[in-house]
């Protein structure tokens, strides 16, 4: 579990990552912003995602991705492409990162990285659970996949560049590519599972799961709150904008 502190409004919460089913705490704060949470609640937002159990060996995981990804990962030689993983960023590097992302956003019509989400950001760095890879071309970046982890649990949070529904062959071989080498850096790493994070698209889903295999799971995102008063401070919270959303 991967566990974070703020406040909004002189109001502390807490931002809990990959709460467990067996997971239990003395301490319950009077708000939780859950995300992708695998105990069920009423109070929370049920989506579905996909899990890769990364306990399977390299020639198993590559073996139940599709003979796209396959011919794909195949046809790309070594020396092409550079992948990076920062398992410690600066405040430079997160914010360079934000700058590329904003960039894509504005052109795709999608939420940017701002303020709010950019702490978020360096709170995770703080706790050792960020980590930002990105694949490059002499030196230019092709794309990002940033991800929120716990030493057991790799989730996906930001990913840039062209989508797997998308038409730019170059930019979509770098998404699948570096999916694929992260995916294999986690596993030798020892993580047990790669979360692809929200996937509210079900197009998107039903390609990811047909093309990289894995298992459809249920998730339950969103905040709890023990306070009529907590209450209506996240009702303001949603009003102005500033409610952290994952994007994918």
């Amino acid at each position: 579990m991967l566990q974070i502190s703020r406040k909004f409004l002189a109001l502390p919460f807490n931002e809990v990552f990959f709460y467990e089913l067996k997971s239990e705490s003395r301490y319950v704060p009077k708000v939780i912003n859950y995300t992708h949470r695998l105990k069920p609640s009423r109070q929370l937002q049920k989506q579905q995602t996909i899990h890769i159990d990364l306990r399977k060996n390299e020639q198993l995981l590559f073996a139940e991705m599709s003979s796209t990804i396959k011919n794909v990962i195949q046809n790309i030689k070594a020396n092409d492409w550079a992948v990076s993983i920062i398992q410690q960023p600066s405040n430079d590097q997160i914010i360079e990162f934000q700058r590329f992302y904003n960039v894509y956003a504005a052109q795709n019509k999608i939420q940017k990285i701002n303020r709010y989400a950019l702490q978020t950001l360096i709170l995770l760095r703080d706790k050792n659970g960020l980590i930002i890879t990105k694949v490059t071309d002499d030196n230019n970046t092709l794309c990002y996949r940033v991800y929120a982890v716990d030493g057991q649990n790799v989730m996906s949070l930001y990913t840039t560049g062209q989508s797997l529904q998308e038409e730019n062959e170059a930019f979509k071989n770098a998404y699948y590519y570096l999916c694929w080498e992260n995916m294999k850096r986690f596993q030798r790493l020892g993580y047990k599972v790669y979360d692809f994070g929200d996937l509210r698209d079900i197009s998107l889903l039903k390609d990811l799961n047909e093309n990289f295999g894995g298992n459809v799971v249920n998730v339950y995102s969103g905040y709890i709150t023990k306070s009529r008063f907590s209450n209506i401070l996240l009702q303001i919270n949603s009003l102005t904008g500033r409610t952290y959303k994952l994007k994918k």
